[in-house]
């Protein structure tokens, strides 16, 4: 399982040095501040950015209790330490996470460290620690959020090739949420309750942590949904295809469809200018469209010309029809092709 969410180091760590960022480290940072405008989180996207400009972003390995979070905020300096031993990664699930995580910290770093000494000192004597539970409130909302744009487009995936995707994500989304609610479940014990009204919906009124509960049972299901009936419709279209071609060339269209759904071929024929030859290199997505680029030679008695066009179109069933052309320039041949599965 992952640790979504980190304790700050407060006081008992030293202040941290503003390390220079490695090539690979600007990289995964930038694909962080992209996923962040994905899920439509500019604020966060641009508090990342400002951060790392102003050399307050670092990466290094946490240790005791902190070995198993993705970051941690230094509270008398402000700097935020990524655990280089868990964001090594930029795939959907690590960004789901470290999002959540440095919305958190964000929060910590607005914060006194006059306050969080404050805050702590309470902590000790068994009052909770406010600004923990604001750190860990602001994970909730940038995940409660994450979730609900994810279904959104969910809901606009036009093919079941995008549907599948969009499903896969949702359901990272609402399992790193549910990770993040697991983890308060036992910290809730040290930094104490949240009030009542802590939470809103898109309307601005209240919502309960039971009422977030079942919104999770049910978004993991309308991902889950998505991702079977996708995958149910996906048609194999692996096979040799081969046809000819019509309107200003003819000659012969042929292709093999591999079950990675990778498309290579070829294409011979005549124009009014010459006769030609080439290769087709393309892929079909779940729907059945293909496309790709055409290589090859247009020539004649007294001149030989390479050229790189496309060709695209659709499989239905055992056959296959669509477009091509060898260049946008008149002299180039194009047209359309029509094959059959053999």
């Amino acid at each position: 399982m992952r640790q979504l969410t980190s304790l700050v180091l407060g006081w008992l760590l030293l202040a941290l040095p503003a390390f220079s960022l490695t090539a690979e480290q600007q990289r995964l940072l930038g694909r962080v501040s992209e996923y962040y405008r994905f899920v439509d989180q500019p604020g966060l996207a641009t508090w990342l950015e400002d951060q790392v400009s102003k050399g307050q972003v670092t990466f290094g390995t946490l240790t005791g209790k902190e070995s198993a979070t993705m970051a941690a905020v230094q509270m008398r300096t402000g700097t935020v330490t990524i655990n280089e031993a868990m964001f090594t990664r930029d795939d959907f699930a690590s960004l789901v996470d470290l999002g959540n995580t440095l919305a958190h910290e964000r929060k910590h770093t607005t914060q006194s460290y006059l306050g969080w000494a404050m805050e702590t000192y309470k902590q000790d004597l068994g009052y909770g620690n406010a600004y923990e539970r604001e750190g860990w409130a602001e994970g909730f909302r940038v995940a409660r959020a994450t979730a609900l744009k994810l279904r959104k487009d969910l809901a606009k995936a036009r093919s079941s090739r995008e549907r599948e995707i969009a499903g896969q994500r949702l359901k990272i989304a609402v399992d790193s949420w549910q990770t993040l609610a697991n983890d308060w479940k036992k910290e809730s014990k040290t930094y104490g309750s949240f009030p009542s009204n802590q939470f809103v919906d898109s309307d601005g009124l209240s919502i309960s942590m039971e009422e977030m509960a079942a919104e999770r049972t049910e978004l993991k299901k309308v991902a889950l949904d998505a991702v079977v009936t996708s995958k149910a419709m996906v048609t194999t279209y692996a096979g040799r295809y081969i046809g000819q071609l019509s309107g200003g060339a003819s000659g012969r269209f042929a292709f093999q469809v591999q079950s990675d759904y990778s498309v290579s071929g070829s294409i011979s024929g005549t124009h009014q200018y010459g006769s030609f030859k080439g290769t087709l290199q393309g892929r079909v997505d779940r729907d059945g469209l293909v496309s790709g680029q055409v290589h090859g030679t247009v020539s004649d008695k007294s001149w030989s010309e390479g050229f790189t066009g496309t060709f695209s179109g659709r499989i239905s069933g055992s056959s296959a029809s669509g477009e091509w052309t060898a260049g946008a320039e008149g002299i180039w041949p194009s047209g359309s092709w029509s094959v059959t599965r053999q």
